[in-house]
């Protein structure tokens, strides 16, 4: 009878759960785009591309020193 008690409220945690009814979208209007990095980053998000490793590592890896 323990474990049927257990196994209910532990679903009702995880189905009930505010992660899993969270909205994960980002807002592209939260983003000011006062310089050409902050522009090119919400024109992605407004693309609906996330991730990678953005604009400012790319021009790191121009300019970084070879040996």
């Amino acid at each position: 009878m323990k474990k049927i008690k257990f196994l209910s409220i532990f679903l009702m945690l995880v189905f009930f759960s505010s992660n899993l009814l969270a909205d994960t979208k980002p807002n592209c209007d939260e983003i000011k785009a006062d310089t050409g990095v902050k522009m090119y980053e919400k024109w992605k998000c407004k693309q609906g591309k996330t991730g990678g490793e953005g604009i400012g590592q790319k021009l790191k890896k121009i300019f970084k020193k070879k040996n």
